[in-house]
């Protein structure tokens, strides 16, 4: 989980550091999905520990993500209120060469990742804007199981999602194609 390893990834979140010398590293794993499906007693747990530890950071084991432990607080009291899970601090977004973005962590939740095309004159926040609504529809509605298109972020465009066949172990891929 070392935050400069290149194979994890940080929101909003610097570590000190000497991070590992401290000894207040904790780590509360809820075993399966469906420990934390609906809002379940595993997020309400979480809430809890992190207040008794006073947790200054967080780490999201199955997206390798860093994030700041009361940004991730206020989303799960969010969560809790409205039943939309806090996407950023439980899926990573990563480039996958110079065109394309693709999320890490939601196969946790759904056997699948996303992957999104950055079309030629976007900037990269527009991609994951839409990636992460996406994300966070399939951590609530479940898996993209058939080619579907949806509507986009803004009015009048389209997004094609396609699911590729898995390969091994890795989850299955989704491709999203914006469609102006």
């Amino acid at each position: 989980a070392d935050p400069d390893d290149a194979r994890n990834s940080c929101l909003a979140v610097q570590l000190p550091p000497a991070w590992r010398r401290h000894g207040h590293v904790w780590r509360f794993r809820p075993e399966g999905r469906g420990a934390v499906e609906d809002g379940s007693e595993a997020y309400k747990m979480m809430l809890l520990l992190l207040d008794l530890f006073g947790a200054k950071q967080l780490f999201w084991d199955a997206a390798a993500l860093w994030s700041d432990a009361e940004d991730f607080r206020t989303g799960l009291t969010h969560l809790l209120g409205s039943g939309l899970p806090p996407v950023l601090h439980q899926v990573a977004f990563r480039a996958v060469g110079d065109e394309r973005v693709r999320t890490r962590g939601l196969s946790y939740f759904a056997g699948q990742e996303l992957e999104m095309a950055v079309p030629g004159g976007w900037e990269t926040a527009e991609v994951l804007r839409r990636l992460a609504i996406l994300a966070q529809d399939v951590m609530v509605n479940g898996a993209y199981d058939s080619a579907v298109r949806v509507s986009g972020a803004e009015q009048g465009e389209w997004i094609w999602l396609r699911p590729q066949a898995a390969r091994g172990d890795e989850p299955m891929i989704v491709l999203a194609d914006i469609v102006p």
